[in-house]
């Protein structure tokens, strides 16, 4: 059977298809996923999908961050361990000078990044609790002054936390 079908896509379902794209099974045209506008983030990019195989499965992801996080630490929060619950957000929330952070464990997952060096715009980062576990998040300060030369002598600040997720009875 040969399909034509005009789809919009979610981000989500979009990264999903890249990676299946690359996969064996899908490079050999076996078969393709898609999503149908219905339902799906606001978000949305146009795809004209043609292809041999049975018509694509709708299914729709919508993994936009809708809701505050549940916990938002900053600046202050420096060196402290933080317990979360499966299913809860992160927020980070730092001065501009701070670099994006970096995440080492397997318990987060980040979602949105938002600002910081060199951007001149506060950072604003969310993760999303992925399975029970721990994770260190890390970042330092950056200043443009610092990649001159000479170079300035403003200090650079690290700034990290523990977070611990623990199961939903946990």
């Amino acid at each position: 059977m040969v399909w034509t079908r005009r789809m919009t896509l979610g981000l989500s379902t979009i990264v999903g298809l890249l990676s299946m794209l690359a996969t064996p099974a899908v490079a050999g045209g076996a078969a393709v996923a898609a999503a149908q506008a219905a339902g799906c983030a606001a978000t949305t990019f146009g795809m004209q999908v043609t292809g041999t195989g049975p018509t694509p499965t709708a299914s729709c992801v919508n993994d936009a961050i809708t809701a505050e996080p549940s916990v938002t630490l900053t600046e202050a929060d420096a060196g402290k361990t933080i317990t979360l619950r499966v299913g809860q957000t992160l927020g980070i929330s730092l001065p501009a000078a701070y670099r994006p952070t970096v995440v080492r464990g397997p318990a987060l997952v980040k979602a949105l990044t938002r600002g910081g060096y060199p951007t001149d715009q506060p950072l604003f980062e969310v993760y999303r609790t992925g399975t029970a576990g721990s994770a260190d998040v890390s970042t330092a300060t950056d200043y443009a002054c610092l990649h001159t030369t000479p170079r300035c002598a403003l200090p650079q600040k690290l700034w990290q936390v523990h977070i611990d997720v623990v199961g939903i009875g946990g």
